[in-house]
């Protein structure tokens, strides 16, 4: 049946960017309430910052062979030390960013966790009877090859706008949600 969603069948993305129907419960769940769908940023969105990462980690090699005509070996290895904590914290930061940056469609509420920085998480839920609509958004040359891109759920009256960014598979997570809006 081409154009129907099976809401039965569970999977897997790769670094778990698209779960369906995963085994997993999130806060303020209830008994009844299932989690349908829990996305992240696609992997390739993931390129830029590792492909900088490695670059900088190869600029550190790279000016580390000039700097003896300029510093004494103890003076190199503490900037090395330094290059390499700053660009192990970049890596890090950006892995937490991955990890904690979740949309989660249950099957009566909306969920958008927003990870900023270390100090600062937000937190927004929408019930199904208060989205006016759904629509997705695969922008660019990469967003149509990879099939990601964003999910923007409106809402109604003064509630917080949803918006699951760079998520794969942007038209049937749409889809999965309008289904769901159909059988409220």
């Amino acid at each position: 049946m081409e154009g129907t969603i099976n809401l039965e069948k569970a999977s897997h993305n790769k670094l778990h960017s698209y779960c369906k129907w995963p085994d997993v419960n999130c806060e303020g769940q209830t008994k009844d309430d299932k989690v349908v769908l829990v996305l992240r940023q696609h992997v390739v969105t993931l390129i830029p910052w590792i492909f900088n990462a490695v670059i900088l980690l190869l600029l550190v090699v790279m000016i580390t062979f000039f700097l003896p005509y300029f510093l004494t070996l103890r003076q190199i290895l503490v900037l090395d030390i330094f290059s390499v904590v700053i660009i192990l914290a970049y890596v890090w930061l950006n892995i937490l960013y991955y990890i904690f940056n979740v949309g989660i469609v249950t099957s009566t509420t909306l969920i958008d966790v927003c990870f900023e920085n270390i100090i600062f998480k937000e937190v927004s839920a929408v019930l199904y009877e208060r989205v006016e609509d759904v629509t997705d958004n695969a922008a660019g040359y990469f967003g149509a090859f990879f099939d990601y891109g964003d999910v923007i759920i409106q809402t109604a009256g003064e509630e917080t706008n949803l918006k699951f960014m760079n998520v794969p598979h942007p038209a049937a997570v749409v889809r999965t949600i309008n289904s769901l809006l159909k059988k409220e």
